[in-house]
């Protein structure tokens, strides 16, 4: 039902709808579709990279564990590389210098067998030495010290 019969072509689709008495929400759908639908994008790409990036800590963590667990087995294996290196040579020295010799023994086979572990970590040199520290015993020590060892 038009009001106005000579305006309603000219109107199109800002004329009144004929309908069974309901009023047309459309025009408010349409509005809140414009606003929703990028703030609904927005949202759905904050979810998706807060779903990556915990993904990510959690297979970079295991990685990360993995590759600690196979550098400390490096660190064991330098420690008795570096026993059989300087077994022969230390004999009559210093329970320092025995250690130094051994310190830096198994530092370069660290270096030489994974640079990309020490990189990977940022193990400094004095952090490698307290990695290395930690794995010899003193039995190790004595025993390179009185010439039981190699």
């Amino acid at each position: 039902m038009t009001l106005v019969p000579e305006l309603s072509p000219m109107l199109g689709t800002l004329a009144a709808p004929e309908t069974s008495g309901g009023v047309d929400f459309g025009w408010l759908v349409d509005l809140a579709a414009l606003y929703l639908e990028p703030a609904l994008v927005t949202l759905g790409a904050a979810f998706v990279g807060w779903l990556a990036g915990k993904a990510a800590r959690l297979f970079g963590a295991t990685i990360d564990e993995k590759l600690a667990a196979r550098l400390h087995e490096a660190i064991e294996r330098a420690v008795r590389a570096g026993v059989q290196e300087v077994a022969g040579r230390v004999r009559g020295q210093s329970r320092l210098a025995i250690e130094n010799d051994l310190l830096a023994s198994a530092a370069r086979y660290l270096e030489a067998t994974m640079p990309g572990a020490l990189s990977h970590f940022a193990i400094t040199p004095e952090t490698l030495d307290r990695l290395i520290r930690s794995h010899l015993s003193e039995e190790t020590l004595h025993r390179l010290e009185t010439g039981e060892a190699g």
